[in-house]
Parts: C-alpha cells; structure tokens; sequence
C-alpha cells in the first residue's frame, strides 16, 4: 500500500481537524461557561479586593466594581476554566462582601490569561465595602 504525504490541501484540512479535536476537548462538560468574556468597559467606583493574595494561588486575578447596587467582578485567568464568583455574604455593619471563587471545571483549560465580567444585584451601595476573596476549596 503506497503512503502519500499531507501535502497542500490535505495538510490544511487535518491541521483544521486537530485543532478542532481541541478546541471541544476544551469546552467544559457543564456547558455554556458563566459569565461574560471580556472586561466590562464602565462598570463603576472600584471597590479594594482583598483575602486571596493570603491564601493558596488562586485561579484568577480579580478586580470588584460597584454601582447602583449592582457588584461586578472581573476576573482575569483561563478562557476556557474561568474563576467563577459568587457573593456568600454581605455584612453592611462590617462594610464588607465575602465573595468565594470556584474555578469552573473542564477536561482541558487553556494557559491564557483572559477577562470575564460577572455582575450581582446586591441591591444596596457598597461603594465603601471592601470584597474580601476566599476559595470555595473546589480546587483549581
């Protein structure tokens, strides 16, 4: 049986083939991914973020942003596992939001560093809160 080499327009279809093989491999099993891609362009008075510089790495940087009751965070880590947020606890004596980080699960994650803005009706000012970040302890 003779062999032929992936030469022109073979090579350009198994090349398209493989990627895609992929690019599904990347897509998480759960899903569409929560949140939405990129950095949200005016999302209000930034809030101080802090609790996850002190703890094990994360799988995300992240930045909070309030305005009219509304919290957004923007964390910044892999495209295809996101660092998903979700406020646990808002504790107004305190001027404090705890929110947890759990990083989304797939079978592969991309080493890029992208954007994703979540947002949450808090329904109150918190323009002087601090956003306190624990890990959910999901692993990462």
């Amino acid at each position: 049986m003779a062999r032929y080499p992936l030469t022109g327009g073979r090579r350009w279809v198994a090349t398209v083939a493989a990627a895609g093989l992929l690019l599904t491999g990347c897509a998480p099993s759960g899903g569409q991914l929560p949140g939405t891609p990129g950095a949200s362009p005016a999302p209000g008075s930034r809030l101080d973020v802090a609790g996850y510089e002190d703890s094990p790495p994360l799988p995300a940087a992240v930045q909070a942003y309030e305005e009219a009751g509304v919290l957004t965070v923007i964390t910044t880590g892999s495209s295809s596992c996101p660092a998903v947020p979700e406020v646990a606890d808002v504790r107004p004596d305190e001027q404090l939001v705890i929110l947890t980080i759990t990083p989304w699960r797939a079978e592969f994650c991309t080493a890029d560093m992208a954007p994703r803005t979540f947002t949450f009706d808090v329904g109150r000012d918190l323009r002087s809160f601090t956003v306190e970040v624990q890990s959910s302890g999901d692993g990462g």
